[in-house]
């Protein structure tokens, strides 16, 4: 899932942010506070959030940020399992 957001200059936006979410500049720069650091980030940027806090963010030029979840791997399944799927998905459309 991604949230996207959209600030006008000198705009404050608090997102809750959780460790392994990713925050995308997508244009413009923003500046935050993250694990007690100051962060700026332009355009084409990341960051991957080490932990789970809201992250106070400032947008010093009109910019887009998004915020993503971390892709979560799939269960991973034998090759026999792919098969019978296959094999059922088949025989049931004929």
């Amino acid at each position: 899932m991604s949230q996207h957001h959209t600030l006008p200059t000198d705009t404050l936006l608090t997102l809750p942010a959780r460790r392994g979410d990713c925050l995308w500049v997508e244009s413009g720069t923003v500046w935050f506070t993250a694990d007690g650091a100051d962060v700026v980030l332009a355009a084409g940027q990341r960051y991957w959030i080490e932990e789970d806090e809201p992250l106070l963010l400032q947008a010093m030029h009109p910019s887009r940020v998004r915020l993503t979840e971390p892709l979560r791997a799939a269960p991973a399944i034998s090759g026999l399992e792919r098969l019978r799927r296959y094999l059922q998905n088949v025989l049931s459309q004929g």
